[in-house]
């Protein structure tokens, strides 16, 4: 495999059980390089939102689904949205690689289905899934190892178009450099700016002066009025690299910047499901001030060293996106 391509990796599972197993697998795929996809970026009980979840999983490379002891919310028809994902990258013909917890695991009961009818569902799920080669884990550790190991073999054994950054691509490097690819390539900066009539950071002269900043960089910059808050927070997407992420902060006043969302912040949130934006001026109170979800993108606190770390020209992307995780997982 070129260590240049990157996959794209769909992540499966019901989500109050397992949100720590969640992150471990997500932790594994940024380790390995690569890109988790997952339901942090949707709300899967839309029907709109189901059809962004099932372009996501025909552009996934690969998909990795965890199983334990709940079958989760289900349609109105009654099939788990879980199940409904697993079948649908099967009819896609995705390859799967199934992890469910092993029987004799210990496991809390409140994590278990106590409902008759949902445990007949889990029941015949498993079974459906088991039908194929999958792995057993028993705790979220082992999980992270077997996700890990599970991934090599497949990246070997079934290899996937996956993607090649415009930038290492010899073929269309000219046309990158010289800003001829659509917007949809570029990177997109969104700025917010606060009504105010003082001279502070992210007014909107501010915001206009760095919006023609970020254009001349060959960047997509939109400005953007926030109606409340302080511009403290700011976000970046799974698909940003170092170097983009250096270009941004070295045209902002980087010490108004204390927390940080999560790369995987739904778009409702001011994220991003294709990881190509970067979004300064944020509120970190946002959240605060609208209805709780379990869905919802939580800043967390970043010092000056991690600020800096951001600007070390050694960064890598890997790097950058492992980092990213770990800080905005770290008090979840």
């Amino acid at each position: 495999m070129s260590a240049s391509i990157k996959y794209q990796i769909f992540v499966s599972s019901t989500f109050r059980d397992l949100k720590e197993e969640r992150d471990q697998v997500i932790k594994a795929i940024l380790e390995l390089g690569h890109i988790p996809i997952g339901m942090e970026m949707f709300s899967a009980a839309d029907d709109d939102q189901w059809q962004v979840i099932a372009k996501k999983i025909d552009e996934a490379d690969y998909y990795v689904l965890i199983l334990a002891h709940r079958y989760g919310s289900t349609t109105p028809e009654g099939l788990g949205f879980t199940e409904k994902e697993y079948d649908y990258a099967i009819s896609q013909r995705v390859p799967v690689l199934g992890f469910v917890l092993d029987d004799d695991a210990r496991w809390a009961a409140s994590k278990m289905e106590k409902d008759a009818t949902a445990l007949r569902r889990l029941d015949a799920f498993k079974g459906k899934v088991r039908k194929r080669l999958i792995n057993h884990w028993n705790d979220q550790h082992d999980l992270h190892a077997k996700v890990c190991t599970a991934l090599v073999k497949a990246f070997e054994s079934n290899p996937r178009p996956g993607w090649v950054r415009a930038s290492e691509a010899p073929a269309i490097r000219g046309s990158y450099e010289s800003g001829q690819f659509g917007a949809s390539s570029r990177l997109r900066v969104d700025i917010y700016y606060y009504p105010s009539r003082s001279s502070s950071t992210f007014n909107k002269d501010h915001a206009d002066s760095l919006a023609s900043q970020f254009l001349r960089l060959g960047m997509s910059p939109r400005v953007l009025q926030h109606v409340r808050g302080r511009p403290n927070a700011f976000f970046i997407g799974a698909l940003v690299t170092s170097a983009e992420v250096r270009a941004v902060l070295n045209n902002v006043d980087a010490k108004n910047l204390k927390y940080l969302f999560p790369p995987d912040s739904p778009d409702s949130e001011g994220g991003d499901l294709n990881g190509r934006r970067i979004g300064i001026g944020y509120d970190s109170d946002y959240n605060k001030s609208v209805q709780a979800s379990e869905y919802a993108a939580t800043p967390q606190p970043l010092s000056r060293a991690q600020l800096r770390r951001l600007l070390d020209s050694r960064l890598t992307n890997a790097e950058l996106q492992k980092l990213l995780f770990e800080w905005t997982r770290a008090k979840q």
